[in-house]
């Protein structure tokens, strides 16, 4: 006669091998050690949504009903117990314990993190997918040298030392290296924006467009964190100043910060760390290059802007099959130019300890975009208007004062579709100071109004040294 309890104890054992108990729960790789072996749990269930997650045979955690896990656990999991006993109170077990012990905040497939169970900033998350890296492989990759070479001439080493320190600090894992901004400008049709695609690939052909956001189009950015790439296209982009003054600010949030907030819809704000490498493409015609921020002191260690010239292809613009051969070979050499970049080593001249590489922008795409900033529009427009007396004697006064002065004698209205707030003039005027000494200079606050005095521009204001009038201390 088979002994009842003896199943029993053995049937309980069963459950016990695969019901996660206390101590696994509290893992924060989603592995258990049963029997000296790793053992991964049948499910995890994400309390927000009220669903479970199960591994699929890829090793991704994929998306059940409780109705469907029942029926998982009844034909798989428990079907031998089940079969001798008949007790539907082993799933119900089962699946109280995964509610209670194996519960997660979060489901998602994060940027940077492999599949399993990471504690980030206190919350528990299940990554449900990681991405598909590329794995260096020695061997030959001619056509992507070729590529690069001629679409950033002499800036090569600028985009090897950003894509180095991206890779480095993704295989070391979080806490990620902050990255600066990549931004390519160059004619349509030069091969930046196969570039881009081809940066996508790298980082595990995941990519998400976060323009909307960083200009404050919408509030939600849940997308985001499923893509290690996050790639900005100048089709979609605007010039107009508030926007591109948001972009700035979320340019430092994003790329600086290790923690990110996780805003979903009618759902609670979460903060993730995420790994993000953010780049940028536009035209280098005067109005596409008005889509990056004012490129001020806060903001030029952030950004590296390369400018991009044709790119030398092995095939006619109209020949779509040596088009798709050329692209398959780009991605077949992946793996060769990884390893490169692994071996390869940053200049010292370019080293940087906060981001691995120093920032750097093209000079002439500096000097385009500082004729097309505002500051730079008001000088212009100080020429034409020319506030000064019947001498030609310099203006001093305050920013009110030549604001009132340029609209008195403006017959086109330029000055009021340039100076539309406030404090407009004031903050353009301290810029020129910065950037053009030579022309426009403060002298003073007294009252805690600050005075400035602007030359004609064709004289020039003494250094300090030379000058000997005393500028009034500031308030």
């Amino acid at each position: 006669m088979i002994d009842r309890e003896a199943q029993i104890n053995e049937a309980a054992m069963r459950v016990k091998q695969a019901t996660i108990g206390t101590e696994i729960a509290e893992s924060t790789t989603g592995h258990a050690k049963i029997n000296g072996k790793d053992k991964q749990p049948v499910a995890y269930y994400e309390a927000d949504s009220g669903k479970f997650y199960l591994r699929n045979h890829r090793g991704e955690w994929i998306r059940f009903s409780e109705s469907s896990l029942r029926r998982y656990l009844r034909t798989v999991t428990f079907a031998d117990v089940l079969k001798a006993f008949g007790q539907d109170k082993i799933i119900d077990t089962h699946l109280v314990e995964l509610q209670t012990k194996l519960d997660v905040t979060l489901a998602i497939p994060l940027a940077g993190y492999p599949p399993g169970v990471h504690e980030i900033n206190g919350e528990r998350v299940l990554v449900v997918k990681g991405a598909n890296y590329v794995q260096p492989k020695q061997g030959d990759w001619s056509t992507i040298k070729r590529f690069v070479e001629t679409l950033l001439p002499d800036q090569t080493d600028y985009l090897y030392g950003w894509l180095k320190a991206s890779f480095r600090t993704l295989r070391e894992g979080a806490p990620f290296r902050p990255g600066q901004l990549l931004a390519i400008a160059g004619p349509a049709g030069c091969g930046k924006s196969l570039l881009q695609n081809i940066l996508t690939e790298m980082f595990g052909g995941r990519v998400a467009k976060p323009y909307k956001y960083m200009t404050g189009k919408t509030n939600f950015n849940s997308e985001l964190f499923y893509a290690e790439h996050l790639a900005i296209e100048d089709e979609a982009a605007s010039t107009l100043i508030h926007d591109r003054r948001t972009f700035g600010a979320n340019i430092k949030n994003m790329l600086v910060n290790e923690t990110q907030p996780y805003y979903r819809k009618a759902r609670e704000a979460l903060t993730l760390s995420p790994f993000w490498r953010v780049s940028c493409t536009l035209n280098d015609e005067p109005e596409s290059l008005m889509v990056l921020p004012p490129l001020d002191s806060d903001l030029l260690d952030k950004i590296i802007l390369l400018k991009a010239s044709f790119a030398k292809f092995p095939f006619e613009s109209d020949d779509i099959k040596s088009r798709k051969k050329f692209r398959e070979q780009i991605s077949r050499e992946l793996p060769a130019f990884l390893a490169f970049l692994s071996s390869w080593r940053v200049p010292d001249r370019m080293k940087d300890q906060r981001y691995g590489i120093q920032a750097w922008q093209h000079p002439e795409l500096m000097e385009a975009l500082a004729d097309l900033a505002p500051q730079s529009a008001l000088l212009s427009l100080i020429d034409a208007i020319k506030p000064w007396d019947a001498f030609n004697a310099p203006f001093k006064g305050t920013a009110m004062q030549l604001k009132e002065i340029l609209l008195e004698k403006d017959k086109h209205n330029r000055v009021n579709s340039l100076l539309k707030w406030n404090s407009a003039c004031g903050a353009y005027l301290a810029r020129l100071a910065k950037s053009n000494p030579d022309r426009v200079r403060l002298c003073g606050r007294p009252g805690n109004k600050a005075v400035w005095e602007i030359l004609p521009e064709q004289v020039t204001l003494p250094s300090k040294e030379e000058s000997t009038d005393e500028p009034q201390k500031e308030a």
